[in-house]
Parts: structure tokens; C-alpha cells; sequence
């Protein structure tokens, strides 16, 4: 069973019993971890807690954190298929080497109009194989940028 954000306020409050919060709103902090860590399995993401709280915690946890604990746990290739094979891909240091996606071939660059990097999926690819994806879409892909038509006032005219 995935992950809701009444599971992740579950896991929040335990965390919050042993270690001292940041000062944030707790509803823009529940959003940020509900967004980071929504395809963990449940099992998978309480055993996170527990093994932070019982052994790797001094202070309180940032989600990647607890998203490698539970991939340590129970393996980032718990889903099956096309879909285990975009999870894996998308929490491993091969993202920084350049792998591309296995769905749609994407790969990390940097965003248009900014200097952060990132990955641009195809949504229509991740669509038709029906394989979630996060970040921005790429509403076009295309090989070669389209020609513009040939402007009529320097046709050749043969003459």
C-alpha cells in the first residue's frame, strides 16, 4: 500500500516524540515529505522511522533520508517491471552520470531558463506506459528542430 499524507503525519508525530521539529508550518512539512516519499510502500516507510529512531538519528531527518533507509530495507526494485525499473533509476547516483530514463529516454540537464538541474519526461511516453513520473513534462519531443517555411519574398525564381 502507498504512502498518504495521513501515514506520513503518523510518522512525523513519532519522529517528533524523540526529535526537536524545524520551525516550519507542519502542513507545508507534511507536503514536502507526502511529495518526496509518496511511492514508498507503508511497511517499507514505518520500518524507516523506527530503524532512524532507533539507530541512525541525532536530529531530525531530511525525507531522502528516510526514503535510503527504506529502500535499504526492502530494495528500490519492489515494484515490478517497467515501473521498478524507473523507481531504481530515479533514487540511484546513476541520475548524475548521465543514465537516461528507461521510460522515455530523459536524462538530467539543465532546466530551461534556470541554472538548477533536472529531468524534462516525455508525459506522453510515461502516459502510454503508464508509469508515473516527477518534475516537469516535456510537451514535445523532437529529434531536429522544425524548419520555417521559406519566406516568399527570396524564392528563387529561376531567373
Amino acid at each position: 500500500m502507498r504512502l498518504a499524507r495521513s501515514d506520513i503525519a503518523d510518522g512525523l508525530t513519532r519522529l517528533r516524540s524523540v526529535f526537536k521539529p524545524p520551525e516550519v508550518d507542519h502542513t507545508v512539512t507534511l507536503e514536502v515529505w507526502h511529495k518526496a516519499l509518496q511511492y514508498l510502500e507503508l511497511d517499507a516507510f514505518n520500518q524507516a522511522i523506527d530503524k532512524y529512531i532507533a539507530e541512525d538519528g541525532i536530529r531530525w531527518p531530511k525525507p531522502s533520508q528516510i526514503r535510503r533507509l527504506a529502500l535499504e530495507i526492502v530494495g528500490p526494485r519492489s515494484a515490478e517491471g517497467l515501473t521498478g525499473e524507473w523507481h531504481a533509476w530515479c533514487h540511484s547516483s546513476d541520475l548524475g552520470d548521465g543514465v537516461p530514463c528507461p521510460v522515455c529516454g530523459a536524462v538530467l540537464e539543465t532546466m530551461p531558463g534556470s541554472q538548477r538541474m533536472g529531468v524534462i519526461h516525455d508525459h506522453d511516453e510515461h502516459m502510454r506506459k503508464n508509469v508515473p513520473y516527477e518534475g516537469p513534462r516535456m510537451v514535445q519531443r523532437s529529434a531536429a528542430p522544425e524548419e520555417p517555411p521559406p519566406d516568399p519574398t527570396q524564392a528563387d525564381l529561376g531567373v
